[in-house]
């Protein structure tokens, strides 16, 4: 018996069901299949992000952003994409990352070399030299002005630079400093 979906990279990680939905591929081309194998997203994409309520798509060079019943909620304009993901969907244009909403609109300006999401849906952003944290909605809690931060509890993230260590406390989205 011939396979049915063919094993793809990370296929464990990236090929996991999300509620009723799971990315699978076929014939070298990605789409995302039901609980009973049905293709709900056809495979006709050279890569999918992960499914989510707006899944970035490729056919080749550039990224957009489609829905589960393969409408494009977003044409293919961006120089990479990742999916959504706590309402908040990565998109890099012209080498620099931001963060998106459904509506497209520039949550967090794509003026970052990097973002990371850590815990909690919070993004950790690099301008390359420094870091900063925004928050799950994408309000600047701190400036990027740190060399090193570090989660240290699920109130606390350590903010240091050569002889000065502040926190960002979560509850209340402010940096602490010692006196």
């Amino acid at each position: 018996i011939k396979p049915t979906f063919e094993e793809f990279p990370n296929y464990i990680e990236n090929g996991r069901f999300n509620g009723k939905y799971a990315k699978a591929r076929l014939r070298n081309k990605y789409g995302i299949i039901d609980a009973l194998g049905k293709w709900i997203v056809p495979a006709v994409y050279t890569d999918l992000g992960d499914v989510s309520t707006m899944i970035a798509f490729t056919k080749g060079k550039n990224w957009g952003f489609i829905n589960l019943q393969n409408n494009v909620v977003h044409a293919l304009k961006y120089d990479y994409a990742e999916s959504m993901s706590n309402g908040l969907a990565l998109a890099e244009l012209l080498v620099q990352k931001g963060m998106i909403n459904l509506k497209g609109d520039w949550i967090i300006p794509n003026k970052f070399s990097n973002i990371e999401r850590l815990e909690n849906g919070y993004l950790l952003t690099s301008d390359g030299a420094k870091l900063g944290i925004y928050s799950p909605t994408g309000k600047e809690l701190v400036p990027n002005r740190y060399q090193q931060v570090r989660i240290l509890d699920s109130e606390f993230i350590l903010l240091s630079n050569p002889g000065e260590i502040h926190y960002l406390y979560l509850p209340e989205g402010r940096i602490v400093k010692p006196k």
